[in-house]
């Protein structure tokens, strides 16, 4: 008797629930019609306390320390001494900070800073 009772309680549970979501609550139909047009750029990582780095200034820095710059698309691929050492992913006008990081770690390894 019991297990007829949790089974109707429950079909009773999902034929309001069904209903309820039949009608779009007032927030949702106020929002449907708001969208995001066009290219939202998500590359630049804002840490307090420190501004953003410009990417064109992290490749002049590499090639100041004697890295040789190939360009493919997006891909900023630096050379030294002929060997690929590091690649860089512009996305706008500010590196990323996993870029920075990136330059940061290569030039530790190279003893370059």
């Amino acid at each position: 008797m019991s297990t007829k009772f949790i089974f109707t309680a429950c079909a009773l549970m999902l034929v309001t629930s069904g209903a309820a979501e039949e009608q779009p609550a007032p927030v949702q139909t106020a929002l449907s019609s708001t969208t995001i047009s066009g290219y939202v750029n998500v590359a630049t990582y804002w840490q307090p306390g420190s501004p953003p780095i410009r990417f064109d200034d992290l490749c002049r820095a590499l090639r100041e320390r004697g890295f040789e710059l190939r360009r493919s698309g997006k891909r900023y691929l630096f050379y030294r001494s002929g060997k690929h050492v590091l690649v860089l992913l512009r996305q706008g006008p500010f590196a990323r900070r996993a870029d920075v990081l990136a330059v940061q770690r290569c030039l530790q390894a190279l003893r370059l800073t």
